[in-house]
C-alpha cells in the first residue's frame, strides 16, 4: 500500500500533472477548476500520507482504515461514471501515461484492495518489532511481489483496453 498510495499522491502533488487531473476532475463532474486543484491536492497528500501510515507499526491500522476510505471513495465514483455510461474517462488511476478507463474491473480491483487492507485489521502484528530475518523477509517478499502483479495488472487492463478501441475502429 505504501507503494501504491505514495506513488499515486506524489503523481497528484507533481505540477506537470495538473492539467490531467483537472481534466479527470471533469470528467467526474467537478467542473470547476479551483475545486478541482484543490481536490487534486488534497487527495495527493491525503493518499501520500495514508501510504506512509501504513509502514509505521504505530500507525498501521490508521493508515490501512485511511487507504480503506480512499478506495471506496474512488469505487463509489467510478461506480456513478459507470451507472451514467461513461466507460471511455480516463479513471486516473494510473496517472497521466496510463490511459486506463472507467470500467467494472476497477470496481472489483478496488473492492480486492479493500479486503486485503481489511485483513491489516485480522493481523497480529506483534512479530514486525522482532529483528530476525524470517520476521521482515516474507513481508518484503509478498510485497515485491504484489507491486509486479498490480503493475502487470494495470498494464495488461490498459493494453485491453486499447486493443478493444482499435477493434471498434475498424
Amino acid at each position: 500500500m505504501l507503494w501504491m498510495f505514495v506513488s499515486a499522491g506524489i503523481s497528484k502533488l507533481a505540477p506537470a500533472n495538473r492539467e490531467f487531473y483537472q481534466s479527470v476532475f471533469d470528467s467526474y463532474g467537478v467542473k470547476h477548476a479551483g475545486i478541482a486543484r484543490i481536490s487534486t491536492w488534497s487527495l495527493g497528500s491525503m493518499e501520500l500520507l495514508a501510504g506512509v501510515l501504513t509502514v509505521l507499526p504505530e500507525s498501521r491500522a490508521l493508515g490501512a482504515a485511511a487507504c480503506v476510505v480512499l478506495l471506496s471513495v474512488y469505487m463509489l465514483a467510478m461506480a456513478n461514471q459507470i451507472r451514467q455510461g461513461k466507460l471511455d474517462a480516463d479513471c486516473g488511476c494510473t496517472g497521466p501515461g496510463g490511459g486506463v478507463a472507467i470500467s467494472p474491473v476497477l470496481l472489483i480491483r478496488n473492492g480486492v484492495l479493500i479486503g486485503l487492507l481489511i485483513l491489516v485489521f485480522l493481523v497480529d502484528a506483534s512479530f514486525l518489532g522482532r529483528p530476525e530475518v524470517e520476521h521482515w523477509l516474507l513481508p518484503s517478499l509478498l510485497a515485491v511481489m504484489f507491486i509486479l502483479i498490480s503493475v502487470c495488472a494495470e498494464q495488461l487492463l490498459a493494453s485491453a483496453q486499447k486493443l478493444k478501441r482499435l477493434r471498434y475502429v475498424r
